[in-house]
């Protein structure tokens, strides 16, 4: 007599990429990255200033995990969650996007640089509305 026993292992989110800070133009289309790993696959939301990011024609989650913001305003400025949540834990990460003023460039003002990601050890999902 034999028996099969299958063991899962719940792994909590985990960054394989970070979100990185972007300096851009108004009416430029941007993409920030942001992939996670886990199991179950954790579900990945953005957050912009607290707020969540709802999609929409203009928010764009593209390939699973990415949000893609589309003709920027200056509204759009400010600092955005990649949060991710599985059954097992959650994991968060910060970027800052900036943006700029056609002719100037960003080493003109280096201090208003945007502080590097931050990559706390949790997460969760989110979205937000482009009133923001």
């Amino acid at each position: 007599m034999s028996s099969l026993c299958l063991l899962v292992v719940a792994v909590p989110p985990q960054f394989l990429n970070y979100p990185a800070n972007m300096y851009a133009y108004e009416s430029t289309d941007i993409e920030m990255e942001c992939a996670v790993t886990g199991n179950p696959q954790p579900k990945v939301h953005w957050v912009k200033n607290g707020e969540v990011v709802i999609p929409s024609d203009y928010f764009q989650i593209v390939d699973g995990s990415n949000l893609q913001i589309l003709g920027l305003v200056r509204s759009d400025e400010g600092y955005y969650q990649c949060v991710a949540e599985n059954d097992a834990g959650n994991a968060q990460a910060t970027a800052q996007l900036i943006l700029q003023e056609p002719g100037k460039s960003r080493m003109a003002n280096a201090s208003a640089s945007p502080p590097p990601p931050s990559h706390p050890p949790c997460r969760a999902s989110c979205a937000t509305a482009r009133a923001l």
